[in-house]
């Protein structure tokens, strides 16, 4: 999520730190890792990232929290809407 698309939210408006997570989760076939923003103010947003190309795949909504399996489904779900060209393995 942007610095500004988070303006609007309570916790901050500037990202003061940034931690990556490789946990070993797949999305579509694809390694993946999720990125952890730290705001000013606070708060804390997580993106999914495909770990071969750095491509965010969470470019409409961050997570409040780190994502869970469910939250993974909710990405491989955008993947298949909006991004058939990412499909390279139907399960997580």
């Amino acid at each position: 999520m942007s610095a500004e698309a988070h303006a609007g939210l309570p916790g901050g408006t500037d990202v003061v730190g940034e931690h990556d997570h490789e946990d070993g989760r797949r999305v579509r076939g694809r390694p993946i890792y999720v990125r952890e923003l730290v705001w000013n103010g606070g708060a804390r947003s997580f993106d999914v990232y495909d770990a071969g190309t750095d491509e965010c795949l969470t470019l409409d909504e961050s997570f409040g929290r780190y994502p869970n399996d469910a939250d993974l489904e909710r990405v491989a779900a955008w993947i298949d809407r909006a991004r058939p060209d990412l499909q390279e393995d139907a399960t997580l």
